[in-house]
């Protein structure tokens, strides 16, 4: 088998079809489809197996509720593909997808991952921006240091085909949101080279019931698992000495605990900045004095605002 294609899905019946009839319309010819049902309620289990029945090429697994990564790191164990590429199920590709990863892979041997373009489309599939790529070459460590720049190249995890044995001894981590960003960079480190596309193959959907579009409490528990991302890649970037990427990191950390600190004050959600304080003392950000006055200076003003603004609306 080249491609083995891993779909999680957690009750998305509406957008699931589309997802399904856009792998299954591929130019290239030689792949699987994993499908893994993580513990949907809403009868996506029962389309997966009536998939798994019309189509030879695909295959369908149950599994209690577990979260994405959970249903990708089972995904992977069943697939048996020289090369993966992971799906979200409410999103869809372009039917040249794979041919272009596979002429990417066959042109030379040392690409051990290609990284393609995408659309970013609402729910009725109109382009709302797009991300372009310049088609080269580069080696893993360089391309790593794309990622942790995180500006063209993202973490995405479906925005990449890899080589199957960049996985080995890497999961994604159960649990969490945000999973892209503790795994990819570690994936892009392992590789010889990386492949840029210049193709546009990926239609990612913004839908309304999406993490990325979470608010409240939902919302502030995904930022913090952001924080917790940024800061396993903060703490990575001192590990090999880079103080130029620690430096970009740390500036998307510190404004991500100040937007967390002020909705946690302003809706009143304690827990939330004890399990803040938790993730900053496990990684050591306390350590470095001129970060933990930020942090304190920031905890004591938002607090004080909130009470003030509270005393005022009575």
């Amino acid at each position: 088998m080249t491609f083995s294609i891993i779909v999680p899905i957690y009750n998305v019946s509406e957008y699931l079809p589309k997802c399904f009839a856009s792998i299954q319309k591929q130019t290239f010819h030689d792949f699987e489809v994993i499908l893994v049902n993580d513990g949907s309620t809403d009868g996506c289990g029962e389309i997966c197996r009536q998939y798994a029945k019309e189509y030879a090429n695909t295959k369908a697994f149950d599994k209690g509720n577990g979260g994405l990564s959970d249903a990708r790191n089972f995904g992977y164990t069943k697939s048996s593909g020289k090369y993966i590429l992971f799906i979200d199920a409410d999103d869809y590709i372009d039917d040249e997808l794979l041919s272009a990863c596979y002429n990417q892979f066959k042109s030379n041997d040392s690409i051990d991952i290609v990284n393609y373009g995408y659309f970013n489309v609402d729910e009725k599939g109109s382009v709302l921006s797009k991300c372009v790529l310049k088609s080269c070459l580069k080696s893993g460590r360089d391309a790593m240091f794309e990622v942790l720049n995180d500006k063209l190249i993202r973490s995405f995890a479906w925005a990449n085909a890899y080589k199957r044995g960049l996985f080995d001894n890497i999961e994604y981590p159960k649990g969490k949101l945000y999973e892209d960003k503790f795994t990819t960079f570690r994936v892009y480190e392992k590789a010889k080279i990386v492949s840029f596309c210049d193709k546009n193959l990926y239609y990612y959907v913004h839908r309304d019931g999406s993490i990325c579009n979470s608010v409240g409490i939902k919302g502030v528990k995904g930022a913090l698992d952001n924080i917790e991302a940024l800061l396993y890649q903060y703490n990575y970037s001192d590990e090999i000495k880079n103080s130029e990427i620690g430096r970009k990191i740390f500036y998307r950390i510190r404004g991500n605990i100040v937007s967390v600190l002020r909705t946690c004050y302003r809706y009143k959600y304690y827990a939330e900045l004890q399990v803040l304080d938790c993730i900053i003392n496990k990684f050591g950000l306390k350590n470095n004095k001129m970060e933990v006055v930020i942090y304190e200076r920031a905890k004591w003003v938002y607090g004080l605002m909130m009470i003030g603004y509270r005393f005022i609306k009575g």
